[in-house]
């Protein structure tokens, strides 16, 4: 999903190692802004200094008292969470500005929060509820700060989802102005489901969650909340019971008509990534009856060359045989998707070494 990458690779790392951390990333902090309004980096507004530096010092802060006794909303607002999500995604955008590329100090105290029940909750909600859609990080932050929290129970996970509210109620407003929100808890619901095996896995599932991922895959909703839902139902469906859940839905007949953006969806990028998921899940995960693989349509339009084929001549496509773990190739070798924050890469079979004519029709599309 993104080139920056730099979680603890100790999932299980204890608060003391974070909180070390988080005193080493305090300091280099405390000597920038030693000299306080006089070090305001010129074109910042007033307003967005002082907040930066209200983050900074609330990041730096104990816990406040009793916090393990408050409740989710208690946690949200006492922690100051939202204002911490912000400038978190605020100091994953302009990592590449320091020498250090350590964790900004506000993620490491969300980290410290999820520690508990309720933070980890309250944690979830925030990042659900502040990351903006144009935000282009957005989703792999929201990855990278799951991630390296502490795997939740399923009690844990139940309560999410009664906070996350994805009733029958809910379905009507995704195409309001809460698109953000829709996106990035689909991106929640994939995560997690990455994350987790067995029960755990499967209590993602519930019957709002399946309505709700269904519902993202309806004509009028914005490609950017159904391209994220694809994701989700892609890695919620690698248990076996999520799977048949999907399939007793006959989700299959959603993906086909998704299918049809790939090719039919000229210039509208955003589309034609929703039609490449929908085609990927067709070939791989949700088998629909009577329907040919694209390997096949594609070797029958090679054969049919000469009639017209969609599928031009190519001189060269990117190599299946030498490509990283999470990425996706399309059938015709022109396509490649990746849907993980880790770096990825692929090559192609044909070498090129000058000019600067392009030699065959390539994309490549990435999550966030």
């Amino acid at each position: 999903m993104g080139t920056v990458c730099f979680k603890d690779c100790s999932t299980d790392s204890s608060a003391r190692s974070r909180r070390q951390r988080t005193a080493g990333s305090d300091s280099n902090t405390r000597a920038s802004h030693a000299q306080g309004d006089n070090n305001r980096p010129s074109g910042v507004r007033d307003d967005d200094f002082l907040e930066e530096q209200r983050a900074l010092e609330v990041a730096r802060l104990s816990l406040p008292s009793g916090v393990t006794r408050m409740s989710v909303t208690s946690i949200r607002e006492a922690c100051s969470l939202d204002l911490l999500v912000k400038h978190t995604l605020k100091g994953v955008n302009n990592l590449h500005e320091l020498p250090s590329r350590e964790p900004p100090v506000c993620m490491l105290r969300l980290h410290e929060v999820a520690e508990m029940e309720n933070g980890w909750i309250a944690v979830i909600l925030s990042l659900v509820e502040c990351v903006p859609v144009e935000e282009a990080v957005g989703s792999a932050v929201i990855m990278i700060v799951i991630d390296d929290c502490s795997l939740p129970n399923k009690v844990a996970i139940n309560r999410l989802m009664k906070h996350l509210n994805l009733g029958t109620k809910q379905l009507a407003k995704l195409n309001g102005p809460s698109g953000s929100k829709w996106r990035n808890v689909c991106t929640v619901l994939g995560c997690l489901a990455d994350k987790l095996a067995g029960p755990n896995a499967e209590a993602i599932l519930s019957k709002d969650v399946l309505d709700f991922l269904l519902s993202c895959m309806e004509p009028k909703v914005a490609y950017e909340t159904t391209l994220h839902a694809l994701v989700a139902i892609e890695k919620i469906a690698k248990t076996a019971t999520n799977k048949a859940q999907f399939e007793r839905v006959q989700v299959a007949t959603q993906l086909a008509r998704l299918e049809n953006l790939y090719h039919h969806s000229k210039g509208d990028y955003m589309a034609q990534q929703v039609g490449f998921c929908a085609q990927w899940l067709l070939d791989n995960i949700f088998l629909k009856e009577g329907r040919l693989f694209t390997y096949e349509v594609v070797l029958q339009s090679l054969e049919d060359r000469g009639r017209g084929s969609q599928f031009p001549p190519n001189a060269g496509m990117l190599n299946d045989s030498d490509v990283s773990e999470y990425l996706k190739i399309s059938a015709d070798g022109l396509t490649a998707r990746c849907d993980a924050y880790s770096f990825e890469s692929v090559r192609s079979t044909l070498h090129v070494d000058s000019g600067n004519r392009p030699l065959t029709n390539c994309m490549t599309y990435c999550a966030g």
